[in-house]
């Protein structure tokens, strides 16, 4: 996946590894502090990146937590979950809390809205 510079309209950074980013089109951005960013994408990942800004050198993206949104996230009672909890639901919008850089909200191809942190091992939280 790569960014575009809007100054120039050039990459602003390629990851080298089609497992270190998302396999599908990234949906939605949000800055979690100046040096960190969050990714969500339909291929329900939610991927927190630390950016490295240089005067001198392109910017630098390094993954530094991963999670994977799936049906076990959605009680079973809800009419969005599907039969299958084992699988990726995809994320097309995020938004990151301004007051807790370590909270944030994941909008789903369901309609549903999950409450998410960074510190959980698990994504959402209850």
């Amino acid at each position: 996946s790569s960014g575009i510079n809007a100054e120039y309209g050039e990459p602003v950074e390629t990851v080298s590894s089609e497992e270190d980013g998302h396999h599908e089109p990234v949906s939605q951005i949000c800055w979690t502090a100046p040096n960190s960013m969050l990714t969500v994408a339909m291929d329900g990942k939610v991927l927190r990146w630390d950016v490295t800004l240089s005067r001198y050198k392109p910017p630098q993206l390094t993954l530094a937590q991963a999670f994977l949104v799936t049906g076990s996230a959605i009680p079973r009672s809800h009419p969005a979950a599907p039969s299958n909890r084992k699988s990726d639901i995809g994320g097309t919008s995020l938004s990151c809390s301004q007051e807790d850089p370590t909270m944030f909200v994941v909008g789903t191809e369901s309609g549903l809205v999950l409450k998410c942190s960074s510190l959980s091992n698990e994504l959402p939280m209850d």
